[in-house]
């Protein structure tokens, strides 16, 4: 139990037990000067009326400095006419005015943090320590003016598709974003808060309560990370409308199929043109909203796939669907603005009916999101900087629907998100980390794209070119072999194997994600190559191996390893059932031979076990049996004929 409790002293004060190289995130511009600090004598001075984990954080930084120096310091808030500190952190904004922005500066006997506000004060103790966690004995004299380039950088967590992650994952998370200077965080949620009158919604999901809200949102705040409500509020309430309370604010009560795939037998989306739709979603603001202190809120509002097909394609043939669309998100914006947020909505429909672009409430900040490795940002982002509308660049991890991630696509696609974004005056950055049927990719596989993007949101031009492997070393898992970092590179990137450079799934998804279409005698193999799925398997067992060798120095590592085990064996088994479907007659499933579907079973059957038993370490049970059983579902139809 004390090796325990020191270890998670170790993840919040951030005294980690392997040294760090290289800052992270680069900052704008550091310059080195002559000779190393040698400093003996002083006391350590912290300005007055500073906040949140400050404190802590410069008291680390003061331990690591009499460690280096073997001398002993005193901290005070108060010096004396003639003092000179041997370090010293405080805040002037007429010397650094650039907002967040901080002053670093190492000399012979002192060093000196200047910072533009609170915040940029955290940042700048952030990388003193990283300074002074350097293996090497001596500190080098050296100039670091630092700012970021984005004034939000985030990450937004599915928590809705069946993984609810437990609170002590919550707070391991946020300590890692806050060291990457990330400084917000969305929970996005349709149907996992625990609303007190619709429990039948949310009782088998494991939901947060309003307290851990609160709870976790002082430890946000505390680290300088706002915590943005997060619910959606037009479509993807399917969670919702399934039960026969709520049918009645449906767009289609009746689920009834539609000539557009999307939506065939489904609920999915709340009725536009209904004021029951927004009374009842003025009554979950009216919970939700006040447990977070953030001034922002994220509405959704994306992908309304059945708007105009029900109950309002009369008003939608009558003004068009993009003003019926716009009429709805401008009254819930206005039913957010009378709990004190200014509103945050996904910009897919606005970018597909550019013409609402002029429209819109110029104090709404559009998302403007696209996971494609191609996706250019371009036509968007100038399109919103023209019109004057504040809007966030919000990339994507691309691990959804993988198991194992798919970082490079990953990179290509948040390095062009931040690069438009920054030429274009995005007025914020949101990386996403999605969790489509079934959640099955472990958090462990987003890492490489989450501190990418996290530091490309700081400084696009200094961080865009990083070695991630390194990052994972050095940043998330304190591994001194430096073999996670590579596993984890070659595990995640395994995907350029199998020809899917384009594709948002692995093999095994559509299984998944689409089981009728998946096992119907007309699907198409179209996105594999028989001889490319061996090489794919081939850079799975080569991580699986390197795996072994590492030797991860956090609070996670043994988590983190199995989770890591059974994503690769899930990513491996599906690429053994596509390779058996490739050469089946006709490329059907009930084509391969039942002895082969039979071994494949059990073998899934063996994971499926695994990956149950693990799932409940990092996250709740809710959604447990939901996300298995597809797995399950998967398995009964393999032997069905």
């Amino acid at each position: 139990m004390r090796k325990i409790i020191l270890t998670l002293l170790v993840v919040i004060l951030g005294i980690q037990t392997y040294a760090q190289g290289d800052i992270f995130p680069k900052p704008q511009q550091r310059t080195n000067l002559e000779g190393t600090f040698n400093g003996q004598q002083g006391r350590a001075y912290l300005c007055p009326n500073t906040t949140g984990m400050i404190f802590p954080t410069f008291k680390a930084c003061v331990s690591l400095l009499e460690k280096k120096q073997s001398i002993a310091i005193d901290i005070t808030k108060g010096l004396t006419p003639s003092e000179t500190p041997i370090l010293s952190a405080r805040i002037d904004s007429m010397v650094v005015n650039k907002p967040q922005g901080y002053r670093l500066k190492v000399t012979k006997n002192t060093i000196e943090i200047i910072a533009n506000n609170n915040e940029g004060l955290y940042s700048g103790l952030r990388t003193l320590k990283q300074i002074l966690q350097n293996p090497q004995k001596m500190i080098s004299c050296q100039r670091i003016i630092d700012w970021p380039d984005f004034e939000r950088r985030g990450v937004m967590l599915d928590i809705s598709r069946d993984k609810v992650p437990t609170m002590e994952t919550l707070r391991l998370l946020v300590d890692r974003f806050a060291d990457w200077k990330v400084n917000e965080l969305q929970l996005y949620i349709e149907h996992t808060f625990a609303y007190k009158d619709h429990k039948e919604v949310w009782e088998h999901a494991s939901p947060m309560t309003a307290e851990q809200i609160i709870e976790l949102d002082a430890y946000c705040k505390e680290r300088f990370i706002d915590l943005v409500p997060n619910q959606n509020s037009l479509g993807h309430m399917e969670r919702w409308l399934k039960h026969d309370n709520y049918h009645y604010i449906a767009e289609r009560p009746t689920g009834l199929e539609s000539e557009y795939w999307m939506i065939d037998g489904r609920r999915l989306t709340l009725c536009a043109v209904d004021h029951r739709s927004i009374e009842f979603m003025d009554s979950l603001y009216a919970e939700y909203l006040p447990n977070f202190s953030s001034k922002f809120a994220n509405i959704g509002g994306d992908e309304p796939y059945e708007l105009g097909y029900g109950r309002s394609k009369e008003m939608c043939d009558k003004i068009g669907k993009s003003k019926v669309y716009l009429n709805y998100i401008n009254k819930i914006t206005d039913r957010v603005k009378q709990y004190g947020k200014k509103a945050q909505m996904w910009g897919d429909i606005v970018v597909k009916h550019p013409e609402l672009i002029p429209l819109m409430p110029k104090d709404v900040i559009c998302m403007v999101w696209g996971y494609r490795p191609n996706q250019t940002y371009v036509k968007e982002c100038k399109r919103f900087h023209e019109e004057g509308i504040p809007f966030y660049v919000c990339p994507g991890t691309n691990g959804w629907l993988t198991y194992i991630g798919k970082t490079e696509r990953a990179r290509l696609n948040i390095n062009n998100a931040v690069t438009q974004g920054k030429k274009y005056g995005a007025y914020g950055v949101l990386n996403t980390n999605w969790g489509d049927h079934g959640h099955m990719q472990p958090i462990s596989t987003a890492f490489p794209a989450l501190i990418y993007g996290a530091g490309v949101s700081w400084s696009v031009d200094q961080n865009k070119d990083t070695d991630i492997a390194k990052l994972i070393n050095e940043h998330v898992y304190m591994d001194p072999t430096g073999n996670m970092g590579k596993a984890l590179m070659i595990l995640t990137n395994a995907y350029m194997g199998g020809s899917m450079r384009d594709q948002g799934g692995h093999p095994f998804c559509d299984m998944m994600s689409k089981p009728d279409e998946y096992f119907s005698a007309d699907k198409k193999m179209r996105h594999y190559e028989y001889e490319l799925i061996p090489k794919m398997r081939e850079e799975i067992k080569k991580a699986q191996e390197i795996f072994k060798k590492a030797k991860p120095n956090t609070v996670d590592a043994e988590i983190t390893l199995r989770e890591l085990e059974i994503a690769s064996k899930l990513a491996d088994w599906g690429c053994q059932l596509t390779e058996a479907r490739l050469v089946a007659k006709d490329k059907y499933v009930y084509n391969i031979p039942l002895k082969t579907r039979k071994h494949l079973v059990k073998e899934l059957n063996k994971i499926i076990e695994e990956y149950e038993e693990v799932w409940v370490i990092r996250n709740r049970v809710g959604g447990l049996e939901d996300s298995s059983n597809r797995m399950r579902e998967a398995a009964r139809r393999l032997l069905e004929k």
